[in-house]
């Protein structure tokens, strides 16, 4: 019997240490609490205003920035938010919220909200409002002038890596006409420059088409060096030589150089392959 009770009295001891123990552990809503804030922040949006058909700008208000981990707009053409969602972040979350956003369609009306993505994995948001983008201007050569593109690294044909970097501008007697400096990226790195008066080419603008025509054989001023195109993006499948044809895209925010092209005097100096793409500055 004396066995039992003590038995029992070393169970009793073990058992309360136990309970001791767990008492003294997190429970999971204590650690769930420890994420919690203590103050909810709120946000606000305070307009939303189309700066053309293809751009906007966004403002908000946070009430507090405590557990804020993300804040921003969202945009989409749909009342519930189910398609063709942007999302753009704002660079800082302080209580001020700003954001452009680009790339929009003309004649669309946009629905917004500001949201905040907090610490305890909730999200808040504000009310929604609209805005409509108006209708895109004609296209012209215009929109083209002053514009400076560059492009990312670009392997030629012959395995050296250039980058583009060129400027455009409107020649002064014509309205349809334009001025590429410094097509050439060889040329330019090796003072070939258009403030010398050479690398200097002329192109036709397309309105309709958003296109840009530069007639082959331009000299580009050293010797007989002069621009040649194919009629294909690949210089081994092309069977012919054309126009240097450029798209532009989304009304001069970039450009698309479609054929293989390169510079020429008996053989090439330079030779790239079609589908470079260039951004404008």
């Amino acid at each position: 019997m004396k066995n039992i009770i003590k038995t029992f009295a070393i169970c009793m001891a073990v058992s309360c240490g136990l309970a001791s123990c767990y008492d003294e552990m997190d429970s999971k809503e204590s650690i769930d609490a420890a994420f919690v804030l203590k103050n909810v922040p709120t946000v606000s949006l305070d307009n939303a205003t189309a700066n053309d058909f293809s751009s906007a700008s966004l403002y908000a208000t946070l009430s507090g920035i405590e557990g804020v981990v993300e804040a921003g707009f969202k945009l989409s053409p749909s009342a519930d938010f189910s398609k063709d969602v942007k999302t753009v972040v704002a660079a800082d979350s302080t209580t001020t919220l700003s954001a452009d956003i680009f790339g929009l369609g003309e004649l669309t009306t946009y629905n917004v909200k500001a949201y905040a993505f907090l610490a305890d994995g909730k999200t808040v948001e504000s009310e929604v409002k609209t805005f409509t983008t108006p209708k895109a201007p004609q296209f012209s050569a215009a929109m083209l002038d002053g514009k400076s593109y560059v492009s990312g690294k670009i392997t030629s044909y012959f395995d050296d890596v250039f980058s583009f970097d060129f400027s455009i501008e409107v020649d002064p007697e014509d309205e349809t006409k334009i001025w590429i400096n410094n097509l050439d990226p060889y040329f330019a790195a090796n003072g070939f420059t258009a403030d010398r008066g050479v690398n200097r080419f002329y192109g036709i603008v397309d309105s309709e088409n958003k296109t840009i025509t530069v007639p082959m054989g331009q000299k580009i001023g050293y010797q007989n060096v002069a621009l040649v195109a194919f009629n294909h993006a690949d210089p081994d499948v092309a069977d012919d030589y054309s126009d240097l044809t450029i798209t532009v895209v989304n009304y001069g925010a970039s450009l698309v150089i479609e054929n293989a092209f390169g510079f020429n005097e008996g053989g090439f100096y330079d030779l790239f392959y079609g589908g470079i793409e260039l951004q404008a500055k």
